[in-house]
């Protein structure tokens, strides 16, 4: 079968602001690679395409010429007027293709989505990987398929079929090194804050997040922290080097400092195989120690993001961030300390937060002297979290 995966097209402009279009960037959907890799190795011939490097004309044109029996488009909510748009031209050119929709927004409203976008034909929710492939699957026959987990589909009377949620997949070594060969992985520039040599890409190596700050949101990819084997991650780290002469890795994982000893394990056998490049990761301040930053600067790392968002106590226990602003600064002095550079968001606007607080935190914010610094108004602080 053919399926074409499909991020909307959507400007640097449009994704940020004005402000920013100019120092951000974009790295490959890491989300459609997992799951176009896991359809084509089920036998299924796959495109994905990424509006974020690629213009409307050019999606449009190249769908149409591979002529997909499925459609699955990927969405944040600010892009949600763009998938609604981009169905219902898919849906005019192509009527006979199944136009499926994933992502953290349907995640959040579920079978509305059918509602109110009449163009689509199913939607997905949770982890996407093997619900595509089970869609794929049954696609032939809806009429008479059971409910599959993860999906709401219609059927041809014009029914929902909605399936039971998706046990989160507990073993992510079940799941193939996503195969960048499905986009121009090396045409890809960061933001200038997120690679120090080119050619930059990014990858993960964990899913999930046990942490319950307000303004993300919670159990997305389940209430557990699950981890790829570190054997997994360095062949992925090493394909990556040998096969697309990638000189620079972005991980993604929402705290990558998690868990100590993985951490050490991972820069040692970085190290053992002789795999020479460097890298960034998200940690947190009372994750992280002395012992694993100067492994981790040994083993490439160049450059951690802290989500510290205040520097005032009251307003970090009101977002339930769960750390103290004495054990940021420690953070972050042992990171420049190891010669790892700083990269810190800030969040305005807390609840309860008064103007004199927000003094407070920009003045500390200097003392902290993170190399890059970020600064949120709190409406972007959920759109943060899912760029992120």
């Amino acid at each position: 079968m053919k399926i074409a995966l499909v991020l909307p097209p959507v400007t640097t402009k449009e994704r940020y602001n004005k402000a920013l279009a100019h120092v951000t960037g974009s790295l490959p959907p890491l989300g459609l690679l997992s799951i176009g890799t896991v359809l084509k190795e089920s036998g299924h011939e796959v495109i994905v395409l990424d509006g974020t490097i690629q213009p409307h004309p050019e999606i449009i044109a190249k769908i149409e010429d591979f002529g997909p029996e499925i459609i699955g488009v990927t969405a944040m909510t600010m892009m949600w007027p763009k998938v609604k748009l981009l169905s219902r031209e898919l849906k005019e050119r192509l009527p006979e293709a199944k136009i499926i929709v994933g992502g953290v927004h349907t995640t959040l409203i579920r079978e509305r989505a059918l509602t109110e976008i009449p163009d689509i034909d199913a939607i997905a929710y949770g982890e996407g990987d093997f619900s595509m492939q089970e869609y794929a699957e049954n696609a032939d026959r809806l009429e008479a398929a059971p409910p599959i987990d993860g999906i709401a589909f219609r059927r041809p009377d014009g029914s929902f079929i909605v399936g039971p949620d998706r046990k989160p997949i507990p073993n992510l070594d079940l799941l193939p090194i996503p195969d960048r060969s499905l986009l121009p992985v090396t045409k890809y520039t960061g933001a200038f804050h997120q690679n120090k040599k080119l050619p930059v890409t990014n990858m993960v190596t964990t899913r999930g997040c046990p942490f319950k700050c307000i303004f993300c949101i919670p159990d997305l990819l389940g209430k557990s922290v699950r981890y790829r084997s570190v054997s997994k991650v360095v062949d992925e780290i090493e394909y990556l080097l040998v096969q697309h002469g990638i000189q620079d890795i972005a991980f993604f994982d929402d705290t990558f400092t998690l868990n100590k000893k993985r951490v050490l394990s991972l820069c040692e056998k970085i190290q053992e195989r002789g795999l020479r490049f460097v890298w960034s990761a998200h940690a947190r301040a009372d994750c992280v120690n002395p012992e694993m930053l100067e492994q981790m600067a040994r083993a490439g790392c160049w450059k951690l993001f802290f989500g510290v968002e205040s520097l005032v106590q009251k307003n970090l226990d009101t977002i339930q961030k769960g750390e103290t602003v004495e054990e940021i600064f420690q953070a972050i002095r042992w990171t420049k300390e190891a010669g790892i550079e700083v990269e810190a968001s800030f969040i305005f606007g807390i609840p309860g937060e008064t103007y004199a607080e927000g003094l407070e935190t920009i003045r500390l914010a200097l003392k902290l002297d993170p190399d890059y610094a970020k600064f949120f108004p709190s409406p972007l602080m959920a759109a943060n979290c899912w760029m992120r």
